[in-house]
């Protein structure tokens, strides 16, 4: 194939581990989300238990001195009563002591009238006032004591008071503290609860990380397994072993531009791409790039035969390259379409073989079609490549009498011998296209 030179563009590809990759890394996060929530809950839990038992310290304390203080009240109310019977007492001792004094005023009065002489009634004065004064001294030393009990006795009852006061302000705070730790254990229950709830979630989350990391082995297996097949039916891009790979100059800013070294074949560059959704080590046979509108009209078919174009921007890679690596082993076919809406879709064929120039490079076989822009390209097996002369130059296509794509027709022309792809068609002239690429690649045994 002849190549001219031309810029390098960068282009970047993906792969279908990338993306299950980066799935299962968003579900880790998730799950370390999930694990820390629980975390949390586990440490506000042992605060709680922390605070709930001194709390149950200090009303165990609260109710050693509530006790306490019940046995002193019950002690004071003894001492009141006590001191309310002392207190009858001594006004029963009032009440005889005047009776006594009452009786004794009576009997000198009985006497004095016995006695007639001045003399008697001296002694008489005497006697009367001594019982008088000896009674009233008794009255007032019995009436001082039982004064100083009663005052002690009161100053006992306002401590006593006093205590009550703190009594019902310990009572108070032992009534404030049980409330609190009701509310401690509504708590508690609640968090209880939560974290069942969290530890079912928890187990559920480790489940399906478990689940997704055996099918994370199943698919890596897989992957591995596929890979390798790929690597014994992919195009051998570098040299033989006993070779070194050529280095293609002038083309090195494109690593995806490789020499391509095959038995019976002279050594050729291509372009080997990725496709996400489709794998790895499908190389470019055809392109067709908008922005430089390149017309695949030729002067010779020998252009169609050897190639022609910048592999950099839109080429031919050469119907007799395709001829030979389709018959060499079986082929995959992907066509990528673009429309002027920058749709984008794509068909894929899983057998594609080219016949020779004997058999004028005929599609032989395209295989089982999947997509979704529709499997217009089915129009084309077993029709033969053909010279259409249009505005004096010349173009090559297959074409039968039902051809429902044309990919290497005149760009912008919405007749069927433009640039279009039937199966996106809203009438009977199809669909202009934008942008196409053309990939094959040897099939996965």
């Amino acid at each position: 194939m002849k190549i001219s030179s031309a810029n390098i563009p960068e282009e970047q590809s993906g792969s279908s581990l990338g993306s299950f990759t980066d799935t299962n890394s968003i579900s880790g996060d998730s799950d370390l989300d999930a694990v820390c929530a629980v975390g949390d809950q586990n440490e506000v839990i042992e605060e709680l238990k922390t605070t709930i038992k001194r709390n149950l310290s200090q009303i165990s304390d609260l109710g050693a001195k509530l006790k306490l203080n019940e046995i002193h009240l019950a002690y004071q109310k003894d001492k009141v009563k006590d001191k309310d019977e002392l207190i009858r007492v001594l006004q029963d001792s009032i009440e005889l002591i005047k009776k006594t004094n009452k009786i004794a005023i009576n009997q000198v009065q009985k006497s004095e009238t016995g006695f007639g002489t001045a003399s008697n009634d001296n002694n008489f004065q005497k006697q009367k006032d001594s019982l008088e004064s000896i009674t009233l001294k008794d009255d007032v030393n019995n009436l001082a004591a039982q004064l100083k009990e009663w005052k002690c006795q009161a100053k006992n009852s306002d401590e006593s008071h006093g205590k009550d006061d703190h009594l019902e302000k310990l009572q108070a705070q032992f009534d404030k503290c049980k409330k609190q730790n009701s509310e401690l254990m509504v708590e508690l229950d609640e968090l209880k609860a939560k974290i069942i709830e969290y530890q079912k979630t928890e187990d559920g989350l480790r489940k399906q990380v478990s689940e997704l990391e055996d099918n994370f082995l199943s698919v890596s297996a897989k992957l591995k397994e596929s890979c390798e097949k790929l690597s014994e039916n992919t195009l051998d891009i570098f040299s033989s072993s006993n070779k070194k790979a050529i280095i293609p100059l002038n083309y090195t800013r494109n690593p995806k531009i490789r020499v391509i070294e095959r038995d019976g074949m002279q050594p050729f560059m291509a372009v080997i791409e990725d496709i996400p959704s489709a794998g790895s080590g499908w190389m470019v046979i055809q392109c067709r790039i908008d922005e430089d509108q390149m017309t695949f009209g030729v002067e010779k078919e020998a252009k169609y035969r050897d190639g022609f174009g910048d592999i950099n921007k839109s080429f031919w890679l050469g119907t007799d390259i395709i001829h030979k690596l389709t018959t060499s082993q079986c082929h995959e076919l992907y066509i990528q379409l673009v429309d002027f809406d920058n749709v984008s879709a794509y068909a894929r064929y899983d057998h594609f073989e080219v016949g020779s120039r004997e058999e004028k490079y005929m599609i032989k076989s395209l295989g089982s079609y999947s997509g979704n822009a529709g499997d217009a390209f089915r129009s084309l097996q077993n029709a033969p490549l053909k010279l259409v002369p249009i505005n004096k130059s010349l173009y090559f296509w297959w074409l039968n009498a039902q051809t429902n794509c044309n990919l290497n027709g005149t760009y912008k022309n919405a007749t069927r011998f433009g640039f279009y792809w039937g199966s996106w068609s809203l009438d009977k002239r199809g669909c202009i296209l934008k942008s196409c690429r053309m990939l094959i690649r040897p099939k996965p045994k």
